[in-house]
């Protein structure tokens, strides 16, 4: 809150709150978006997987 206040004019402590709830919502969100997207190398460990689990289980139901 110290920080919003430090940036803005304002010294109406409810509105300096609700700036304050705000950028504390928005860098959530943020970093919420940030940890949902995986990363290029989890990607490609994840696609290398299901290709090694997709040729096992062609395997089985060749010999099964």
């Amino acid at each position: 809150m110290r920080a919003v206040s430090e940036q803005t004019a304002t010294v109406d402590s409810v509105r300096l709150a609700v700036l304050a709830a705000l950028n504390i919502a928005d860098e959530y969100h943020l970093l919420k978006r940030q940890l949902e997207k995986p990363s290029p190398e989890a990607r490609q460990r994840a696609s290398k997987l299901a290709s090694a689990l997709d040729e096992v289980l062609q395997d089985t139901r060749r010999t099964g």
